[in-house]
């Protein structure tokens, strides 16, 4: 298993690597206000974390929302098995 896992590591690292070198042309980037020069695949990067803090975010009230109704099943199946225990006795 061990041997799997660095494996895909090496994969993986060579695929980044393949594609840093492909991209590594300079590119401008202009914002209203400024413009900056610097390689693509560092503008890449950036717009790879962004999309994933943007797509975290959005998620996040549904994820709360689950988590509050897990919750509150979970107390309920707990009060309903203690209820049956004491109708039991």
């Amino acid at each position: 298993m061990l041997i799997f896992q660095r494996t895909a590591y090496i994969v993986i690292f060579c695929i980044l690597f393949l594609i840093c070198l492909r991209n590594s042309t300079q590119v401008i980037f202009d914002i209203y206000v400024t413009k900056f020069t610097s390689p693509l695949i560092v503008l890449l990067f950036f717009s790879f974390i962004l999309g994933i803090i943007v797509g975290s975010l959005a998620i996040l009230p549904k994820v709360y929302k689950q988590r509050k109704q897990i919750k509150n099943l979970q107390n309920a199946h707990l009060a309903n098995n203690h209820s049956n225990q004491n109708n039991n006795l």
